[in-house]
Formats: structure tokens, sequence, C-alpha cells
């Protein structure tokens, strides 16, 4: 899969930036990496904007409306970063991202996960 570079994961960064278009993105520490099974990265989520600008859903995650664990890391002061990928069908290549994640690292990143169902 072919990535953009590396962008701050910030507001101030996001109002700047051009990514008005939906796409799939990873989030990623800027500084260290997390321990996999089978290796380290930085990356921790990996998402999709299928019907919203992209740097609205990053916004998200900041304001703690996405994935829980990224939202505790930036409110806990770590650094983060994103990147982006614009091409194909957004909900296959999202999950072949994670797929390909796995079968590298030995799980999903860390951050992927997903909210359990609550019986009603």
């Amino acid at each position: 899969m072919e990535w953009s570079e590396w962008h701050p994961l910030t507001m101030d960064d996001l109002k700047q930036h051009e990514a008005r278009y939906s796409g799939v993105y990873r989030i990623a520490l800027r500084d260290g990496t997390i321990a996999y099974p089978n290796g380290s990265s930085p990356v921790l989520f990996i998402g999709e904007a299928p019907l919203r600008r992209l740097c609205e859903r990053l916004q998200d995650h900041l304001r703690g409306w996405g994935s829980t664990g990224v939202y505790e890391r930036h409110q806990n002061g770590e650094a983060l970063q994103w990147q982006n990928y614009a091409g194909g069908d957004l909900v296959v290549t999202a999950a072949a991202a994670v797929e390909d994640f796995i079968l590298k690292y030995g799980a999903p990143p860390v951050c992927n996960h997903k909210a359990p169902h609550h019986k009603l």
C-alpha cells in the first residue's frame, strides 16, 4: 500500500492541512514504538473516513469521538502523527491495511478495537 508522508496530529495542523477528501488513514506515535508479537511499530490505529473529510474525522479522534485509545494518548500529551492512503475502495482498503498489519506484526493496531455491543 502506498501511504502519504507523516503529518503532525494536532488541531492546529489539521485546520491548515488540505485533506479535504475522504480516505483511509493511520495514526501513530511520533516518538517511540509499540511492541507487538512480531515486532515494533509506531502505528496505533487504522481507520477510514468514507463519508466525511479526512481532517474532520481526524479531529474527532482528538475530541474523544473516535478511538478511546487515541484520545487518551492525546490527552496524556503523547505526540501523534497521521498519514493517509487515498486510493481504492475505502472499506476494502481499510480492511486490507488492518489485515496487512496483523500479518506483519501479529496483532491489530493497539487502538483498533470495537466497542462492546450492549444488550438492551
